[in-house]
């Protein structure tokens, strides 16, 4: 639920940018069955790499990703999708002969039905293969258009990953802690009416770098007697990081809130007690910056609200004949 205290609001809201660099486009070689496709009639025109057959195929990054941990990466995708079949994520591949169903990996797989076209309702699977036996470990939907950006970012034992709208749907815990990146697929049909498979695909390092503090002085507080609201400025992320996506909102140690927005709202504190919020920002590796931590105290229950809701926004306005008229209403 958005801006309760109950967990992470897989929501996103776009955030401020810095300079992150990827490395550059995916440098592998082909494995398995593999078709290179070029339309004609398109405009713009159209170049894809489509995996075809039940056994399909894979390219697996053969350089080593740069930053502190050549294992923690993102693999970030433009998709052609008209038609269809399975496109994949491979992470933490253990050769570059994997294919899906072999080998040792992570995947996250869009699964496009039959029929599919612009803006098509398709499955989000994450799975794990070991030595070829592969576990789902999580599923979820996802819209899938042609020209959408995919992206997955794995850190550790954490996978994030993002569909077209650049919004967080996805996060899931992995087993696998080594091993390259890469994409792939299965069941892809190519042509014209009927294509599917990768326009490009972009391995970048993983930013270990946290966004900034987001300022104290930015931080204003509403509070009422069952009720709480925070709102704050907004904050940067460091000179080269990928960006801020959101924060997280901490109530005197309670697990974190994910809010993709600039504000929060508490509806479950109680009368005339106090609570401490710390806010840190997030960027879209996963990187939380220090927190900013501000402390309330709610007013006791049946206190009248303050404000004063009317045409003026001091509470009042002018009558007719000169008087003031005060628009507090007190039952």
């Amino acid at each position: 639920m958005r801006g309760r205290l109950v967990g992470l609001a897989l929501i996103c809201a776009a955030g401020l940018q810095g300079q992150y660099a990827y490395d550059g486009q995916l440098a592998g070689t082909w494995n398995g069955t593999a078709y290179t496709a070029s339309v004609s009639g398109a405009w713009p025109p159209v170049s894809y790499t489509s995996f075809t057959g039940s056994g399909g195929g894979s390219v697996i990054d053969t350089a080593t990703v740069s930053g502190s941990n050549p294992n923690d990466y993102e693999v970030k995708s433009t998709l052609y999708v008209t038609g269809p079949g399975t496109l994949v994520h491979f992470l933490r591949a253990n050769s570059t002969s994997v294919q899906p169903g072999s080998g040792s990996y992570i995947s996250a797989e869009i699964a496009v039905p039959l029929g599919a076209a612009s803006y098509t309702a398709a499955t989000l699977n994450v799975n794990q293969c070991v030595n070829g036996t592969v576990t789902q470990l999580g599923s979820t939907s996802i819209t899938v258009f042609s020209g959408m950006s995919f992206r997955t970012v794995i850190f550790g034992t954490n996978l994030w990953i993002y569909d077209g709208t650049n919004t967080l749907i996805m996060t899931q815990t992995v087993p696998l802690t080594t091993g390259s990146p890469g994409i792939g697929g299965y069941e892809q049909v190519t042509g014209w009416a009927f294509g599917g498979g990768f326009l490009s695909t972009l391995i970048g390092h993983h930013d270990t770098i946290a966004p900034n503090q987001i300022p104290a002085t930015s931080v204003a507080t509403s509070i009422f007697p069952t009720a709480a609201s925070l709102k704050w400025g907004s904050v940067s992320d460091d000179a080269n990081g990928v960006g801020v996506y959101g924060s997280y909102v901490t109530r005197s140690g309670q697990q974190p809130a994910f809010v993709p927005t600039l504000e929060f709202t508490d509806p479950t504190v109680q009368p005339s007690t106090s609570y401490t919020y710390t806010i840190q920002a997030v960027d879209y590796h996963g990187n939380t910056g220090t927190g900013t931590s501000v402390t309330i105290t709610t007013p006791p229950a049946q206190s009248i609200d303050p404000r004063r809701v009317g045409v003026s926004k001091l509470g009042s306005y002018w009558g007719g004949g000169g008087e003031q008229i005060d628009t507090l209403c007190l039952w």
